[in-house]
């Protein structure tokens, strides 16, 4: 892989990474604005129902007081004696006639009332039928408190509480009853809470009916639970669950407790969709900048690979230009001597060998017919030896004026020999004119070195070695393939008149 393709993917995956850190960390925050809006949202219901809980608990002790008060004055027999209006002063005190509570009634045996709150003589009412007075017949069940009911006397929604009346021998006497208004409880529940998104309700064990958190001035009606939120509601006096919303009604957060020890169980519900409300534009915001973010890092980063690949393509072309041969385009010089090199520490070396290839005469035709022509010569012969050796099978440079060197990799001995008779035919048979050729032709003489006869020579002795080569195949009589002599390491440089007669004589080239 190159250094570009590893820089780039290194580049891709930074960028990936702190495109990733950035949305982690967004939905860290959001996740954590989530838990925030549902926590302040649990602990506003918690406090309300509280505040709720406690407030209709008191109220309903205090009516009791006033209940029990009116049960000891019945049995007390000065107070019976009493002339009926300051009996009246007397069995009903002030708290019974606050604003919400309904009138205080004394009911006999019968359901008939013998004592009124609110009048004297007493208005006429039977309770006979009533739950708040059946209840009592049979035992005392304490305080009793009723689901809402329309009362009889004032037409309006009221919460009936009632104590049983006993005579001297403990048997049924009758009942003592009172109630509170539904509308009441709705200015309480708006003294708390103010906030529409937030119902408060009432659930009465007597009886299915809640009361909901509605308008100030809207009539009260009864509302019954449905079947899961009675379940819900039911298994346990204190908890919380969320009711799934349908095409009217939204899902909604609910919190409820039981009143003190009373069968009567708030419920504080808030609407989902304003829960989330607070945390959703917050969220949508903190996305909607990390998706900025991260466009303008992918464009960045985009811009970045470009330039990375613009910077590694200069480079490329810079060190491509410093190791091609700008004439012919092949490799040059420097590019011969770092692949020598790279070969000489290749294990596999032994299966390449090394070409030396020299134009013939090429002197003679550049002042024949001057260096432009010459240089086409060698864009031939070049292009010539490129065709044969593809990338493959080896390389090929111009290392000098009019010498050329091939490095093959893959080939024995034969095939090698085979490879540069080829070269040498194909380059003749171009028929390039040349007045002072061989058969007036342009033709090269070839050195022949096979690595495998010379593996554990030095790079140094293989060039020399293949240059002696080159140099027999010029000696006898150039347009020919030579290889080296029996004695490894001759220097053509320093060959005696014996070795040049030995040279002319010996069979290692062939050619013409």
């Amino acid at each position: 892989m190159t250094q570009s393709k590893i820089l780039t993917q290194r580049l891709i995956i930074g960028g990936i990474i702190v495109i990733g850190f950035l949305w982690s960390y967004s939905a860290f925050v959001i996740v954590g604005m989530r838990d925030q809006a549902w926590s302040s949202a649990r602990q506003s219901s918690s406090n309300l129902l509280q505040s709720v809980s406690r407030a209709i608990d008191r109220d309903i002790e205090l009516y009791d007081l006033s209940l029990t008060a009116v049960i000891e004055g019945i049995r007390n027999p000065a107070v019976d004696s009493l002339d009926p209006q300051l009996r009246q002063l007397v069995l009903f005190d002030k708290s019974a006639q606050a604003p919400g509570y309904g009138s205080i009634f004394a009911l006999n045996h019968n359901g008939d009332a013998f004592l009124d709150s609110g009048s004297v003589p007493p208005r006429k009412l039977n309770g006979s039928d009533r739950k708040y007075f059946n209840v009592h017949r049979t035992r005392d069940s304490g305080l009793f408190i009723g689901a809402p009911w329309m009362t009889r006397v004032s037409g309006r929604y009221m919460i009936p509480l009632s104590r049983r009346l006993e005579f001297a021998d403990n048997t049924f006497g009758g009942v003592v009853v009172g109630a509170i208004e539904m509308a009441y409880f709705q200015k309480m529940f708006h003294r708390f809470n103010a906030d529409p998104s937030i119902h408060v309700d009432i659930v009465f064990d007597e009886g299915d009916k809640v009361i909901w958190s509605q308008d100030e001035q809207k009539p009260f009606e009864p509302e019954y639970l449905d079947s899961i939120e009675k379940s819900q509601v039911g298994m346990t006096r204190d908890g919380s669950f969320i009711s799934k919303g349908s095409v009217d009604v939204e899902s909604r957060l609910n919190m409820f407790s039981q009143v003190g020890r009373w069968p009567i169980t708030v419920n504080v519900s808030t609407e989902v969709k304003s829960i989330n409300a607070k945390w959703n534009e917050s969220a949508f915001t903190m996305g909607g900048i990390v998706c900025l973010l991260s466009l303008g890092a992918i464009a960045l980063l985009v811009q970045l690979r470009r330039e990375l690949l613009r910077r590694f393509l200069i480079e490329g072309q810079l060190k491509q230009l410093a190791i091609t041969d700008p004439l012919t385009k092949v490799y040059n010089r420097r590019r011969f001597d770092e692949d020598i090199q790279s070969l000489h520490n290749n294990e596999d070396r032994n299966k390449s060998a090394i070409l030396y290839l020299d134009a013939d005469n090429f002197k003679s035709y550049n002042d024949t017919y001057g260096h432009p022509a010459g240089d086409v010569i060698l864009k031939t012969i070049a292009d010539t030896v490129t065709q044969l050796v593809d990338d493959t099978s080896g390389s090929i440079y111009r290392i000098g004026g009019e010498e050329f060197a091939v490095i093959l990799n893959g080939f024995n001995l034969s095939n090698t020999m085979l490879k540069a008779e080829e070269i040498r035919r194909t380059v003749e048979a171009k028929a390039m004119d040349h007045a002072g050729g061989i058969n007036n032709v342009v033709t090269v003489s070839i050195g022949v070195l096979h690595i495998g006869q010379y593996e554990l020579a030095s790079s140094e002795q293989w060039l020399s070695i293949a240059d002696e080569a080159l140099y027999r195949a010029k000696h006898m009589g150039r347009n020919r393939v030579g290889t080296p002599s029996i004695s490894s390491f001759v220097n053509p440089q320093n060959l005696s008149d014996s070795d040049n007669e030995r040279y002319k004589v010996a069979p290692v080239a062939v050619g013409h």
